[in-house]
C-alpha cells in the first residue's frame, strides 16, 4: 500500500481506510475506481489476508517478436487469481467468499506497431482493469458461480486487451513460444 503497512491500514477506521484507497486511486474518478475503492475496503475488513489490491505486474509479459510473426506475444504460466466478495445479505447476515482463477497457460498478443516493453506495459494495465472490473462484478453478485465469475473474467480480458489492440487466449499460441514466464504479480503482503 505505497509504504503503509497492512497491520497499519487495518488498524485504521473505515473513513481513513477509504482515505488511503482514494489516495491510490488519486488519478481516476471513475464510477468504477470509487466501487473498487469500496470493495477493497469491504474485502480488508473482512480478510486481513486477502489482497485485493493487487493488479497485474508487467514483469509477467515478456513478449517477443520473432522474424515473420504476424504480431508480439507472450505466454504466461500459472496465471492465478483470487477474487473476493463480503457484505451483508438484506436479512442482516453476512458473507464472504473467494474464488480461484487457475489458469494454467495464457498467451498474450500485442500489434506489432508497438515495442515489446509497450506492449507488455499495456497488458498489465489492461489485465488489472479486467481483475478489477471481476472484483466489483463478485462484489454484486456474491451467489455467482467459480465458472460464471471465470466466464466475466475471459470476458473482461478480452475487452481489455481489445482496447489497445492485442488479443488474449488459452488455446491458441501466437508462435511456437519455447519457455513461458511465470506469473509475478501473486505477491504476499509480507
Amino acid at each position: 500500500l505505497n509504504g503503509l503497512q497492512l497491520s497499519t491500514f487495518n488498524n485504521l477506521n473505515e473513513n481513513s481506510k477509504t482515505d488511503v484507497l482514494n489516495y491510490l486511486i488519486a488519478n481516476d474518478f471513475s464510477e468504477e475506481a470509487k466501487d473498487f475503492a469500496i470493495y477493497a475496503v469491504h474485502i480488508l475488513n473482512n480478510n486481513s489476508e486477502a489482497n485485493p489490491l493487487i493488479g497485474a505486474d508487467c514483469r509477467s509479459f515478456e513478449y517477443s517478436f520473432p522474424p515473420g510473426a504476424l504480431q508480439r506475444g507472450c505466454a504466461v504460466e500459472d496465471f492465478n487469481h483470487t477474487f473476493y466478495t463480503a457484505g451483508v445479505r438484506p436479512n442482516g447476515s453476512p458473507y464472504y467468499g473467494e474464488i480461484d482463477s487457475i489458469i494454467p497457460i495464457i498467451y498474450f498478443t500485442g500489434p506489432n506497431s508497438m515495442t515489446n516493453g509497450r506492449s507488455a506495459n499495456l497488458t498489465a494495465v489492461a489485465v488489472t482493469l479486467a481483475i478489477r472490473a471481476t472484483d466489483i462484478y463478485y462484489g454484486a453478485n456474491p451467489d455467482i458461480s467459480a465458472t460464471m465469475l471465470g466466464y466475466f473474467f475471459r470476458d473482461a480480458l478480452i475487452a481489455e486487451m481489445a482496447a489497445f489492440g492485442g488479443s488474449v487466449s488459452t488455446t491458441k499460441e501466437p508462435f511456437p513460444i519455447s519457455k513461458p514466464v511465470p506469473d509475478t504479480s501473486q505477491v504476499s503482503w509480507a
